[in-house]
């Protein structure tokens, strides 16, 4: 292994090539901050160029909702782009920046440790060790799977969805867990070949289609009156039920919160797929044992195999404070993004967010660079901001407790969005 130590650096630390990496070099580079970004994968991209999504797996949000605001996606794509082509979009966006030199791909870092006089010891997969100004962990939400505790050492074959790469499932009888948009991709693929297909709920949600009245799905919801409070609630479960189809008429769960403020599953198949009996529901897992599963209604079944699309966890392992401060309590960010008592650490694409991901990371990232472009001129703006953060009314008790449950529905984010604009007009003043 080469071994290396580097000098110390004024450099800002990005780990993470995906969007929310990418937006942080653009931004950094903007604001004539230092940087580099490393990534333990080939080629940029993020989520976009794992293994477990399929090539051919349809974004479920338009390529109108999750763009950059500087750089419009190709006319010839799609509404909802493939992973392929979001790939793609990222390249064209490392060159329109420049940022190639900038970038290390196939290196990740190993350790990194923070120190009291904000300086960051980094020790990287190859053996390098350098020092760095301030930390952007743009890593995202999806680096471990997550298994539920009943499938731990099961009989029965049971993987994560991150391990389904799409593929034929002749003859078998699958059940697929999980009541999110990983769950309802999985099990429509599987339904296609499978010999039987379940799919087992512990919660539900609203289902929409991906075009609305020749929309996209996302841009008509974005588009709903904000005035009618909880008025528009009723009108937009109304219209999505008349439209497309209500959950609870064909047996699925009752979705808990109304379709604005709901985490959707975007689909245009799952709700007849249920109806016509091509996807059978099931309630929640209760345990496995040997090949059988028991479910929370007593009923019981044995399937050939269990496709877990039970989530993912941060995997956040790497960081590590010398004097043993925890540096990861998600709960405590500001805007989802600052530490409220660290300059030098800022945390980029932690948190799914329903109607586009690049839009509201790009503006992170902006605010970021802002800040760490403060901070190293000793500018007041950076005294001012590190106030703002450490004040709780930043980030609304409603948008924090979204932000906590890493998954965060149309309306916060909206949310978000508008407390992001006007942070920036601290240093854009």
């Amino acid at each position: 292994m080469h071994e290396a130590v580097t000098a110390s650096s004024q450099k800002v630390l990005v780990i993470g090539a995906g969007p929310a990496g990418l937006a942080a070099a653009a931004s950094l580079k903007a604001a004539g901050v230092a940087f580099s970004v490393v990534d333990f994968a080939s080629e940029v991209g993020g989520a976009y160029v794992r293994d477990a999504l399929w090539p051919d797996l349809a974004t479920v949000t338009s390529r109108h909702g999750n763009q950059f605001e500087e750089m419009v996606a190709p006319a010839s794509f799609p509404a909802f782009p493939t992973r392929e082509q979001m790939v793609a979009y990222l390249r064209a966006y490392v060159a329109k920046h420049d940022l190639a030199d900038d970038i290390r791909l196939g290196v990740g870092v190993r350790k990194a440790t923070a120190f009291a006089d904000q300086r960051w010891q980094v020790e990287l997969s190859n053996g390098e060790i350098g020092t760095y100004r301030a930390l952007v962990v743009a890593t995202g939400a999806c680096a471990s799977p997550l298994l539920p505790a009943w499938a731990e050492g099961a009989g029965t074959r049971v993987i994560h969805s991150d391990e389904y790469r799409g593929e034929d499932l002749f003859e078998k009888k699958v059940l697929v867990v999980g009541a999110g948009q990983a769950a309802a991709d999985v099990a429509t693929r599987v339904a296609d070949s499978a010999d039987e297909t379940r799919l087992s709920m512990r919660s539900g949600h609203w289902v929409v289609p991906r075009h609305i009245g020749g929309l996209p799905g996302d841009m008509a919801a974005s588009a709903r009156p904000s005035l009618l409070g909880r008025l528009n609630d009723k009108i937009g479960n109304r219209v999505v039920a008349r439209l497309h189809g209500d959950p609870r008429e064909v047996g699925m769960p009752a979705p808990a919160a109304p379709v604005t403020r709901d985490r959707v599953i975007v689909s245009d198949t799952l709700l007849q797929d249920v109806e016509t009996g091509r996807i059978g529901v099931c309630a929640d897992v209760r345990a496995l044992s040997e090949d059988r599963v028991t479910f929370v209604d007593g009923t019981d079944w044995e399937p050939d195999l269990i496709i877990c699309a039970t989530g993912y966890r941060s995997d956040l392992s790497f960081l590590a404070s010398a004097d043993g401060s925890k540096l990861t309590d998600f709960s405590s960010l500001a805007w989802g993004t600052f530490p409220r008592d660290r300059d030098d650490l800022v945390f980029l694409g932690q948190f799914s967010l329903v109607g586009g991901t690049i839009p509201v990371v790009a503006q992170q990232a902006d605010l970021a660079a802002y800040h760490f472009r403060a901070l190293f001129n000793d500018s007041p703006a950076a005294t001012v901001f590190r106030q703002m953060r450490q004040d709780n009314r930043h980030a609304g008790p409603g948008l924090q407790g979204q932000l906590d449950s890493l998954r965060v529905p149309q309306r916060e984010r909206a949310e978000l969005l508008t407390q992001l604009s006007t942070a920036r007009r601290l240093f854009e003043s």
